[in-house]
């Protein structure tokens, strides 16, 4: 069932030219039946049809067709619609012109999932029925009007759809086909609904179930047809006598009848009111004619084409018309209606071939393009590809907390940072003070390089309880303070410096046993891992990395003591203010001889470590590095002190965004007093580099190569463009039959993958290789850099920016509603 509810629509809405062609139509039409729409040109009566069949736009109103309601016209719905329930007959037959007649007609059985020679069979019946089966392989540019008309009218029927829209469908037809054709929809129309467009009266009367006549986009007239009585045919080729008023002569000479046809006077030309004049001769066996009257004399016989027959005018009654039967099952819609792969290959490699000598200038854009960018992007790569190794000195784990005092009262600002110090930094916070070390290495292998030393520089001390067997290249963890594992990072810058000393260890194994030396608190550590963290780091004890930095301050736990000397100091353990100093300082405190009630008693230490009177109790081996063995809780006092002195430390991290956060968070209580700034500064030195770079800015090159790769791009764009319009018939036929435009669009997206594969990639590889051979070579002193990754990546952009340019053009003309396609 279709209904149609105060369907309004208009042409050039607000301009001068407005044209109000539906004038809030309403309708309602049964599943079956005939139903024939008459009305004068410019009646509104196609546009009509074309709405009801969603190939138009409408300004307001409903269309209802069986469940679905389209208030508005929605592409992927109403092409839906369109496939499973509409086939089309239009007037101007709307073929593929360089196509076969089958193909034409095959085209439309898409929608549905049949075998090829299912859709064969359907094919020749259609073609069959409608008298055209002789003509199945011929192009369709090879027929007359009529038919290609009947192939248009073929092309609907093989889907036996629900609902057919035929828009003057025997228009172009002679007299036998036309009544063929119609009595083909007759019959047709006892099973689905035929909505026909027409201005042949005789043919509504005849055929239809039901007339409707519109004028200036309304209906006028909407009634029930009985189709009774017969058909006169108006065959004008033969003259049928008995239909006409006869006038007899009969005398001794001549026996001559007079034939005429007796219209309204009104109706008869000016000419044939008046009296024929006529001289009849018959002389020497011949018989001369002759008239003083403006009319034309014609001869009748087979060779003039026209016949006097002694009968009336042949009619076609009901009878003879049902007699004419067709019989094709329906069919139920599986999918959307697209090309077939092979149909898509043919149209892109046709689109190619329609390119003529606008494809060698695309192939000569994208060849020069290609290089170009190339070029570009290898010098550009060269210049803004950095090493992190070369950039990065601090462990990105690293979080550097700041704290600017607000002028004020220092005491009251020290009670402060206490306070901020005790809700922050607590016993789940890793913790350090600032460090700027410096590892010494020498080798021993050779003699003339004893005295030959290298430093690395440029590092980050890291607690070695956060290391992971996994994390280990070679060696093992650490196990005490005199041990540590270094990242092979900095293998990898000490490597690049050159040194002679470091062009020795080529190798992560060749530095396991290596003991280096810190240049300010000359501790001597033992090299027992090299881990792959990717960072610039070494891995040692926390108060080993206190001590890197802050020579005054040698200092290490008992339990440190303990792990490092299990055997001579594994019963230790230090309480209070009891403290043990190495060897040297207990001898020079001894030497002073400066005791108290048995106990050694020191104000150096008092002021070195900033602790109140400590009580030495022992003393410690020279190789453990430290000056002073304190409990754990003092040392933490040293490292807290010399935190709140310098207001500023580092925090050790996996969350970096968040931990920066959380400082911040709570130093908003504190702002009367200080400012708190929390960074990573691995990431500022990136940072700043990439900022630098920034601001170097893109140099004359890469703006022409930019530049060239734009206007490619718009040319590339306008010849498509060209060539889609050169194909526009083509691409209105495949929506007016409702193929889906994605298959169109890839099509059209094949056409420029084709031309991409045989010029970019080509390009892109050659140029490469070229820039890597040019490179590899140093007295040339070119330098560009073009890894494979990047020849993909801009063989994939090329890819897509030309599909997506190619696509552009014909996208527009995909989503425009099939009838404006027309107009």
């Amino acid at each position: 069932m279709v209904k149609i509810d105060k369907l309004d629509k208009y042409f050039n809405k607000g301009r001068s030219n407005e044209n109000h062609v539906l004038k809030e139509v309403s309708l309602e039409m049964e599943e079956k039946g005939l139903v024939c729409i008459l009305g004068e040109s410019g009646s509104g009566k196609t546009t009509l049809l074309n709405t009801i069949g969603g190939l138009d736009t409408f300004r307001s109103g409903t269309i209802t067709v069986d469940d679905v309601v389209l208030k508005k016209y929605e592409q992927k719905k109403v092409e839906r619609l369109r496939n499973q329930k509409f086939g089309y007959i239009f007037q101007n037959y709307y073929l593929l012109q360089d196509y076969t007649v089958a193909y034409n007609v095959k085209l439309a059985l898409n929608v549905f999932d049949l075998t090829e020679e299912h859709k064969d069979e359907r094919v020749d019946y259609v073609l069959e029925a409608l008298g055209m089966a002789r003509y199945k392989k011929k192009r369709v540019s090879q027929l007359s009007g009529g038919q290609q008309q009947r192939v248009s009218i073929a092309r609907a029927l093989v889907k036996s759809p629900d609902i057919i829209l035929a828009d003057e469908p025997t228009g172009n037809l002679d007299e036998e086909n036309t009544l063929n054709t119609m009595s083909i929809l007759k019959s047709i129309s006892k099973e689905c609904l035929v909505i026909l467009v027409s201005h042949e009266k005789a043919i509504a009367k005849f055929f239809a179930d039901r007339i409707i006549e519109i004028r200036d986009g309304e209906i006028v007239k909407d009634y029930a047809n009985d189709a009774k009585g017969a058909y006169q045919k108006m065959d004008d080729a033969n003259i049928y006598l008995k239909d006409m008023e006869r006038q007899e002569i009969d005398d001794e000479f001549i026996n001559l009848s007079l034939y005429r046809e007796m219209p309204d006077p009104e109706e008869m030309p000016e000419q044939e009111k008046g009296k024929l004049h006529i001289n009849l001769a018959w002389k020497d066996g011949k018989l001369y004619i002759q008239t003083e009257d403006d009319v034309e004399l014609m001869l009748t016989g087979e060779e003039s084409g026209c016949v006097m027959l002694d009968a009336n005018r042949p009619k076609l009654d009901q009878s003879q018309a049902e007699e004419i039967t067709y019989d094709l099952p329906k069919m139920k819609a599986g999918r959307s209606m697209g090309l077939p792969a092979k149909e898509i290959w043919k149209l892109a490699c046709e689109n190619i071939r329609m390119l003529g000598k606008k494809h060698r200038f695309i192939v000569g854009i994208l060849l020069a393009t290609s290089v170009l960018l190339v070029i570009a992007l290898a010098d550009y790569m060269m210049q803004h590809n950095f090493d992190q190794e070369d950039i990065v000195t601090q462990d990105s784990h690293y979080v550097t907390v700041q704290l600017e005092a607000i002028e004020g009262d220092q005491d009251m600002l020290n009670q402060q940072l206490k306070k901020y110090y005790q809700e922050t930094l607590t016993s789940k916070i890793q913790y350090n003070a600032l460090q700027q070390g410096t590892l010494n290495i020498g080798y021993n292998g050779f003699r003339q390089l004893k005295r030959v030393n290298a430093k690395i520089n440029d590092f980050s001390a890291v607690d070695y309880s956060v290391l992971k067997e996994e994390d280990l290249v070679c060696g093992r963890l650490p196990k005490n303070r005199k041990e540590m594992v270094i990242d092979k990072w900095l293998l990898s810058t000490f490597q690049k410096s050159g040194n002679v000393v470091a062009s020795l260890y080529n190798n992560e194994e060749s530095l396991l046993g290596l003991k280096v030396m810190t240049t300010i608190s000359n501790l001597q550590i033992e090299i027992v891992g090299v881990s792959d963290t990717k960072e610039p780091t070494v891995y040692v004890s926390p108060y080993v990395a206190f001590c890197m930095n802050y020579g005054d301050k040698k200092i290490m736990t008992d339990e440190e003591l303990r792990e490092t000397y299990p055997d001579e100091y594994g019963d230790v353990k230090l309480t209070g203010n009891q403290i043990l100093v190495d060897e040297d300082k207990y001898k020079d405190y001894e030497f002073q001889a400066r005791w108290s009630s048995g106990e050694m008693i020191t104000d150096q230490a008092e002021e070195t470590l900033n602790l109140d009177k400590c009580k030495i109790v022992g003393k410690c081996p020279l190789d453990s590095g430290a000056e002073y063995v304190l409990p754990k809780e003092r040392c933490e006092e040293i490292r807290m002190r010399y935190v709140l002195d310098a207001k500023q430390f580092q925090v050790y991290t996996d969350d970096v965004e968040g931990t920066i956060k959380y400082f911040k968070k709570h130093g908003e209580d504190y702002r009367k007093y200080f400012k708190v700034k929390a960074q990573s500064n691995a990431q500022l030195q990136i940072d700043k580099y990439l900022e630098e770079q920034k601001e170097s800015g893109l140099n004359a090159g890469y703006i022409v190569t930019i530049a060239v790769a734009v206007l490619s791009l718009i040319m590339i764009y306008f010849t498509i463009k060209s060539n889609a319009m050169a194909r526009s018939e083509e691409l209105t036929v495949y929506r007016l039959i409702g193929i889906a435009p994605g298959s169109i669009l890839k099509a059209y997206m094949l056409e420029m993958m084709m031309m991409t594969a045989y010029t970019c990639i080509p390009a892109i590889l050659i140029t490469s290789g070229v820039i890597k051979f040019i490179s590899s070579i140093p007295s040339l002193q070119i330098y560009l850099l073009f890894p494979w990754w990047m020849a993909a990546l801009l063989i994939v952009a090329m890819f897509v920016v030309n599909m997506i340019v190619s696509v552009l053009p014909v996208r527009k003309i995909l989503h425009t509603p099939p009838a404006q396609l027309v107009q």
